[in-house]
């Protein structure tokens, strides 16, 4: 296929899903809204289901009420983020449950010019949805932003918050305990967007090296069917218990996912991968503020033999370089 057909085939499935989402989803969201978030005395913040949208949002949850002079505020979530959600009580009044249909089905809204629009006849509604962050703007605050991240689009594209505004760091609940984690290596396989087997190659290098260098090693297997790395045994570890690892001296490797965001906040040691630079300088872990993690950020698609060796340095200290 030439490059000229494929341009014109794609710009017939580009304006087929705007028009789809105009047309349908859009309504459908709008027809939502006006049953779920029907309050008109309370600001309904909605986030999307993703951890570190999650925590971005939250940590400038008290900056964006002060701004617009917010007197009630209800945070809409997803039953998975209610632990997380108890860090940040001092800075909302109310929370409300969606089911996963439900939160996408409001957050289309804000995926075309036209649903925007429909949002500012509904000034109490704000959607955190980073896909949808510059819509309205045509990506004018991108050009002020070359290497524009996930944090950017939060704080510039949706809040509109000016540079100096505090960040509120989360406040992580840690359960220091008598079993120290040192040489112990927690292996995290998945993130949402990153499912596939190509990841386990890299990861088992660096298995097979550690194991060389007396370390346990673990794979964290909270999803249904997930099986361990081979070599590794398998823990289902939730949220509070990676970060309880980490501070009690374990090292967390891992793809990068919203998990990470969460660890940075943790005084610990992390090592994130990233499949390439591009998807790097969206979802830099040191584009976030004020992180406490000592972490280590390498990529899967540099030579491989390298970045093992980065990771060998970083976890062991002297005795492997």
């Amino acid at each position: 296929m030439s490059n000229k057909v494929h341009l014109i085939k794609r710009a017939i499935e580009v304006a087929y899903d705007n028009a789809k989402y105009s047309m349908y989803e859009v309504p459908k969201g709008i027809l939502k809204c006006k049953k779920k978030l029907c309050n008109v005395h309370t600001h309904y913040i909605v986030i999307c289901d993703h951890i570190g949208d999650f925590l971005i949002t939250m940590g400038y949850i008290k900056a964006y009420r002060e701004k617009n002079n917010i007197k009630h505020i209800t945070i809409c979530i997803t039953q998975k983020f209610i632990p997380l959600l108890r860090n940040y009580s001092e800075y909302f009044d109310a929370y409300k449950i969606l089911d996963i249909q439900e939160l996408y089905e409001i957050l289309k809204i804000g995926s075309t010019k036209f649903g925007c629009h429909a949002l500012l006849k509904m000034p109490n509604i704000t959607l955190v949805n980073p896909g949808n962050a510059f819509v309205l703007e045509y990506f004018e605050y991108i050009k002020y932003f070359p290497n524009i991240s996930l944090h950017d689009c939060i704080k510039y594209g949706i809040f509109h918050l000016k540079k100096e505004e505090e960040f509120v760091v989360p406040k992580v609940r840690i359960k220091e305990n008598n079993e120290n984690e040192l040489k112990k290596v927690l292996i995290c396989p998945d993130a949402q967007f990153l499912r596939k087997k190509e990841n386990n190659i890299f990861l088992e290098k660096i298995v097979e090296e550690l194991i060389k260098g007396g370390y346990s090693i673990y794979t964290n297997t909270p999803f249904k069917d997930e099986k361990a790395l081979p070599r590794t045994q398998s823990k289902k570890m939730s949220l509070q218990e990676v970060c309880d690892f980490t501070f009690n001296g374990g090292v967390v490797i891992g793809i990068r996912s919203g998990l990470f965001d969460l660890l940075a906040y943790i005084p610990g040691r992390i090592v994130t991968i990233y499949p390439d630079k591009e998807y790097f300088s969206l979802f830099d872990l040191k584009s976030l503020p004020n992180t406490k993690a000592d972490m280590l950020q390498v990529f899967e698609n540099e030579e491989l033999e390298t970045e093992v060796k980065k990771i060998k340095k970083f976890i062991g200290g002297e005795k492997w370089q």
